[in-house]
Parts: C-alpha cells; sequence; structure tokens
C-alpha cells in the first residue's frame, strides 16, 4: 500500500527560536490528521527541541533551581560546572556516559571534586528525564572515585607549618586554636561562649553545638548527648578573646552566623592555608577540613601513654566501642610501627 506524506510544524524552539518541523507517514488521510496530532502532542509533551544542547539544559536547570540554593552552595556549583564545558554544544540526546566518565576521569584525582560533580550531573540528568529531554539517567552508576582512608588522617607537617604561618583575623585564630588543642566538632566550637570556659576549674564544658534549619542557627545538645569537661592548659587562656555576647562566633550584629556565612568563614580559613602551601583556585595543596583537626587530636591522644580507653573516648565525646570503630586506622598505623621497630632491632 503506497504511503503518503506531509511535512508539518510542531511548534517553535524555545532556545533557536526556529520553527521545528517534521514529515509524517500514513497511508491514509485519515491516519495521516492522526499522526500530526500525535506528533504535536509529542513534542507538546517533550516541552522542547531534541536538539537541546547539555549547556542550553543546564543553563534552563540552574534558573530553575537557583533561587532554592544557597550562596555559597552556587559558588561551588558555578566552578564545578565548568568542568562540563567540553559538552557544551553537543546535544543532550548525544551523551553518552562514556563522555560522562572522561570528564570525571579528570578530577579523579581530586575525590570530593568529582564527586560533587557526579551528584550534580546526577540531578541534572534527573530532572531532563523528568522533562523528557532525555531517556534515561545516565549519571546512574557512574564511576567515582572511593574516598582514600588517608582522608581521616592527623596534620601533616606541611599543614602544621602552614597553618602556624597563615595570617587569621582575630576570630579565625581564635577557630583554629579551639579546634587545634581540644580536637571539637565544628558545631561544638561553634556553640562556645564565654560560660563555656571556667578559670576557677580550669577547664571547658562542651554541652551543646549549633545546627541549622534551612540555614537558620539554632542550639542543641552534643551528637551524643553527652556533657563533658576538658581541662584547660595554661598558656591557652591568653588565647580566648574577649567576648561582650553569649557567643564567640557571631556577626556583626552579635548573631550566631548563618550556615552560608559559616560556610564563607572556613572556606576562607582553608583557601589561606592552602594558598601558604602553595596552593590556588584550581590547584589543592592539602585535603584537610575543620575535621582534619579532631582527627589530629584523636591521633595525639591515641599515642598518648598512661591515659586508658575510657577517658580517651571520653574526651572526644565518643563510646570506648566508638572511639575504636573510628579511629582503627590508627590501632594498625601503631600495629605496623611495631613490627617496623622489632625488624630493626
Amino acid at each position: 500500500m503506497k504511503k503518503i506524506s506531509k511535512q508539518i510544524t510542531l511548534g517553535i524552539d524555545p532556545y533557536s527560536g526556529k520553527r521545528v518541523r517534521k514529515r509524517i507517514y500514513s497511508t491514509t488521510k485519515a491516519g495521516l490528521v492522526q499522526a500530526e496530532k500525535d506528533a504535536i502532542r509529542e513534542f507538546a509533551k517533550r516541552g522542547i527541541s531534541s536538539n537541546m544542547t547539555y549547556k542550553q539544559y543546564e543553563d534552563r536547570w540552574t534558573e530553575a533551581n537557583w533561587m532554592t540554593i544557597q550562596p555559597s552552595t552556587k559558588a561551588v556549583y558555578t566552578s564545578v560546572l565548568k568542568k562540563m564545558i567540553p559538552l557544551h554544544n553537543m546535544k543532550m540526546s548525544k551523551i553518552s556516559r562514556t563522555d560522562i566518565q572522561k570528564i570525571l576521569a579528570e578530577t579523579w584525582n581530586y575525590p570530593a571534586v568529582c564527586k560533587r560533580l557526579a551528584s550534580l550531573l546526577s540531578q541534572i540528568w534527573r530532572s531532563a528525564v523528568l522533562d523528557n529531554v532525555v531517556d534515561k539517567n545516565i549519571i546512574d552508576g557512574i564511576k567515582t572515585p572511593k574516598k582514600p582512608k588517608s582522608d581521616r588522617q592527623a596534620l601533616t607537617q606541611r599543614e602544621i607549618e602552614a597553618i602556624r604561618k597563615t595570617q587569621f583575623n582575630e576570630q579565625e585564630q581564635f577557630l583554629i586554636d579551639i579546634l587545634w588543642q581540644f580536637g571539637l566538632r565544628p558545631g561544638e566550637a561553634f556553640a562556645l561562649g564565654k560560660r563555656s570556659f571556667n578559670r576557677k576549674t580550669r577547664s571547658l564544658t562542651i554541652d551543646k553545638a549549633v545546627s541549622y534549619n534551612s540555614g537558620v542557627p539554632f542550639i542543641k545538645g552534643t551528637k551524643t548527648g553527652v556533657t563533658r569537661v576538658l581541662p584547660v592548659p595554661d598558656n591557652f587562656w591568653s588565647k580566648i578573646p574577649k567576648c561582650d555576647g553569649p557567643f564567640f562566633f557571631t556577626d556583626d550584629k552579635g548573631q550566631l552566623y548563618k550556615l552560608c556565612d559559616r560556610q564563607y568563614m572556613v572556606k576562607k580559613i582553608l583557601k589561606k592555608i592552602n594558598h601558604t602551601m602553595g596552593g590556588d583556585d584550581i590547584i589543592q595543596a592539602t585535603t584537610m577540613t575543620l575535621y582534619t583537626f579532631r582527627h589530629n587530636k584523636a591521633s595525639l591522644l591515641y599515642y598518648t601513654p598512661g591515659i586508658s580507653l575510657k577517658k580517651k573516648a571520653e574526651y572526644m565525646g565518643h563510646s570506648e566501642r566508638m572511639f575504636l570503630q573510628t579511629y582503627s586506622h590508627l590501632m594498625n598505623e601503631k600495629e605496623d610501627i611495631e613490627i617496623l621497630r622489632k625488624e630493626v632491632i
């Protein structure tokens, strides 16, 4: 049976402004009319031209989601998405898993960046599937580097030297001093106030932490719900700044930092340390985080003789079991060192 055909206009591509045309086929005039209706309906369902490039959809996605993203997160997204420039002019429907894997391979030596990029791309592709721009989420099951065990480690000598050389403002320096000396969780450190320190008993009480609800700070108990009292060395008292309000770490109005402001402060501290070590905005000379100070304190405690496991765990705010599980790699390192010593002897 002979086929008949017709060229129809489906609509206007919102990005190119050009008409989207398609040739349809059928064996009858009635079938041709139905094919035209089906084609127009399908185009309306997709809501966008199948010729859309990755950059066009990325722009559409960011525009739709930008208002719900914290300012500090926007900066991270913008930086990470620059890695996708090689795919900007490729059609979304033509991008393969291999194309994505090649992009991720370029950031493989930076696991945190690689995982963040993969997570962001997964969000974009899930949205594209719902918008009928692509048929499936090709990011599902994509390979990313595993977080190396070395990420949970004490400060390196280079990091220690860089921290001592770096110029911080008063708040930044006090945060560094607190984390370095006591190994607090960041949330516990940001909840400290002048009442946390007791000069009579020469101690620091940790009984609360800062958490956030939609970026707004509020005070809650510690992670484990346990209050701990830590001894304060004599040489630390001179490092405690004057505090007019109830908390040390506040903005100009005396209010606890919002999440975005806290993230900005932390990012600035780590950026300064990275630059001191010879890194820049692209090259990371260190992978340390605020938690590195906590791991550093745990390492020092672990290797300090004369202190029971119970006391070490209490100092860090852990149960004995959790302390061993969290820092089991220290036990392995210690065993390796002991074996090497015996071999030398």
